[in-house]
């Protein structure tokens, strides 16, 4: 086997791992933007409801 063939092997196999890696990120990324909006609405919703609770 050539230099040639095993360095175009190498880079198949990278590229493969990093489309991996990338959706995988891409995944966690959603899930972490979603988790913060939902924090995000649920404590406005709490002061919200006791700023007006207490008046």
């Amino acid at each position: 086997m050539s230099l040639d063939s095993q360095f175009s092997a190498h880079e198949a196999v990278c590229a493969e791992r990093y489309d991996q890696i990338n959706a995988r990120l891409k995944r966690i990324e959603g899930i972490l933007i979603k988790t913060a909006g939902v924090l995000i609405f649920s404590m406005s919703a709490i002061v919200y409801a006791s700023l007006t609770l207490h008046r």
